[in-house]
């Protein structure tokens, strides 16, 4: 008998401009984003502050999240990170028959210093 494979602590990482097209204009200043800071460079927003070195987007990564001297961009993200189709075809690729999904950047909602500002993240 062969045995199944299930995930049990799959992740997903939101796409980069879910908050941008969900969340009200009046709360994008504080929500969660990823953008540039003034070095260029994508950084983790959250409460209108970059977070430098946060590791919840870099679960998303092809080479994982311990290579300090290779910062991530939003572009290296593993589309079956963030894409159905994508994912699916990884999921075939690796056996995979069912997965449980949680999220990857939402997991830092709970540093969201305003209620309604983390309501309307909730809702996007």
């Amino acid at each position: 008998m062969a045995h199944r494979i299930i995930d049990a602590d799959g992740h997903i990482c939101e796409t980069k401009d879910l908050w941008d097209d969900y969340v009200p204009r009046a709360y994008r200043d504080r929500t969660i984003r990823m953008d540039k800071d003034d070095k260029g460079r994508d950084q983790f927003w959250i409460n209108g502050v970059a977070n430098e070195g946060t590791a919840t987007a870099k679960a998303c990564l092809p080479w994982g999240m311990d290579d300090p001297d290779n910062p991530p961009t939003w572009d290296d993200i593993t589309p079956g990170s963030y894409s159905g189709s994508e994912r699916l075809g990884v999921m075939d690729e690796e056996g995979i028959e069912h997965t449980l999904l949680f999220p990857s950047i939402y997991l830092r909602a709970g540093d969201l210093e305003d209620a309604d500002v983390a309501a309307a993240v909730g809702s996007a």
